[in-house]
């Protein structure tokens, strides 16, 4: 689902060549990349060389034949001659590529019912080099690596069934954490195999329709997704005749066509950055995971928390405010709703408030939540429309006379904001935002050592967790994450 894309055609090599390359391998132990190209040479490759020999098929390599038809005649005959189909031989003849995946590590972790597996593997590329002599030549061009981890609790229904793709999978909890690991693992590891200049999507820009709009013939047949970004190129030659890239743009796709059944189809493509970008110009993938980190300092100072709802602080001093941070963990949602630069979004704050007083005090406010991001672009810079609600805790904990007291509050909360957004680069933004909290308290209690304590001098129930937060920080695209969060939507992605 995620390797696999549209622009590789992939093909499983024959049976007897895998037999061969297996037997080198079994027995090896540690192998490095240049000790498997070797082998692949002695295997694989003398296999392919042996087929291209044959004065048959170097006869018609040399006519080159010019139907199909042809080919498939051909491979038919031949194909008995070395016990293999007719598809079989073809891949042998065709072959340009030969990719290897492989895992370093795999371990499991268990502490009573949770359930953990650490994955950590890559990919090595391998380059068919067959010269006018049918001579075979394999070298080790590309190599990647990623790592994933999963996670399950036993006993929890949710984590007996996985999917994959558009299935659905009855498994045990020690099957969904290993699932879940290579499933993030996989997903970390396509993007890097998405960047490798060989590899890497690339297209022309076909007209340009309005300032900063432009179209472009890929589309779903070449698995791309709305909001997948893309470098624009200038090919030119210098003054010796050397061919030139040179980099003059940067954009996402805001349609993408479904050309799969219809070629002439063209989606388009909007800059965030660039100029005098002309019909013919190079568009070129810069892939990422679809989901994006954002870490931003908190300023806090129009709270009404009454100083005396925590134990031993002066009833006459008052919580006004306090910092903190917060980390946002989104997923754009654009290839599953068809809305681009929409995103799902997870906010974790934490804010150190300050408390006015001489004794061993200490106040801190917690906050998770979920909500909707919309982002609003005009060249580099956005508007950023967020929309969330969730959970606010309050504690606050005082250590007096070898005793250690503690007051909590839990309310529930709905958080609008906005944020100015610049793009600093195709990673990495600049934010500056504001935010509102409208709270409601749902539970209280007071504490003395772990244990639940009434306390008449600690009011409670005055506790307002009201607030606006100021914020700076940024945001960055990310290639990868440790872990499978969000993985559940990645099958609905249609856009």
């Amino acid at each position: 689902e995620y390797i696999e894309v549209p622009r590789f055609d992939f093909n499983q090599l024959t049976d007897k060549s895998l037999q061969q390359f297996w037997r080198q391998v079994r027995g090896q132990g540690v192998m490095s990349a240049r000790s498997l190209e070797q082998i692949l040479q002695q295997t694989v490759g003398q296999e392919i060389a042996r087929i291209l020999k044959d004065p048959d098929i170097q006869q018609a390599r040399r006519a080159g034949l010019e139907y199909e038809s042809d080919w498939l005649r051909l491979a038919r005959i031949k194909g008995k001659d070395y016990g293999l189909t007719e598809e079989q031989l073809i891949i042998l003849m065709n072959s340009a590529y030969l990719y290897l995946p492989y895992l370093s590590k795999m371990e499991r972790t268990q502490e009573k019912d949770d359930i953990s597996y650490e994955i950590e593997g890559g990919f090595y590329w391998f380059q068919v080099n067959i010269s006018a002599q049918d001579e075979v030549d394999i070298q080790l061009v590309e190599s990647g690596s990623r790592g994933g981890i999963g996670s399950a609790v036993v006993g929890v229904k949710s984590y007996q069934k996985f999917s994959l793709g558009n299935r659905d999978y009855v498994v045990s909890e020690n099957q969904y954490a290993v699932y879940d690991a290579m499933q993030t693992w996989v997903k970390n590891l396509s993007v890097v195999m998405k960047g490798i200049p060989n590899f890497c999507l690339s297209a022309q820009v076909v007209q340009k329709l309005s300032a900063n709009t432009y179209s472009s013939n890929l589309g779903r047949r070449e698995g791309v997704h709305l909001d997948d970004a893309f470098f624009i190129n200038e090919i030119f030659e210098d003054s010796k005749g050397n061919q030139k890239t040179k980099r003059v743009g940067y954009g996402r796709l805001i349609k993408n066509v479904d050309n799969t059944r219809h070629p002439e189809r063209l989606s388009e493509l909007k800059l965030f950055y660039g100029s005098r970008i002309m019909p013919g110009a190079v568009l070129q993938e810069n892939p990422r995971l679809g989901m994006e980190i954002a870490a931003n300092l908190v300023y806090i100072e129009d709270m009404d928390i009454p100083a005396s709802a925590i134990y031993g602080v002066s009833p006459y001093h008052k919580i006004r405010g306090g910092v903190g941070l917060n980390v946002d963990l989104s997923y754009n949602l654009a290839p599953v709703i068809g809305i681009t630069q929409t995103y799902l979004e997870t906010r974790i704050n934490w804010i150190s408030l300050a408390v006015n007083n001489s004794l061993d005090v200490s106040a801190d406010l917690y906050s998770v939540s979920l909500g909707l991001h919309k982002k609003l672009w005009l060249g580099r810079l956005a508007l950023g429309l967020q929309a969330a609600a969730g959970i606010d805790l309050f504690g606050g904990e005082a250590e007096q006379n070898d005793k250690t007291y503690t007051s909590s509050v839990m309310a529930l909360g709905a958080k609008p904001g906005a944020r100015a957004i610049f793009l600093l680069s195709p990673s990495l933004q600049l934010t500056a935002g504001i935010s509102r909290h409208y709270t409601f308290n749902i539970s209280s209690g007071f504490y003395v050592d772990g244990e639940e304590f009434y306390y008449s001098g600690c009011d409670l129930a005055k506790v307002n967790l009201d607030r606006t937060h100021l914020e700076l920080g940024f945001n960055w695209i990310i290639k990868s994450f440790p872990i499978n969060f969000y993985g559940w939507l990645d099958p609905l992605k249609k856009y």
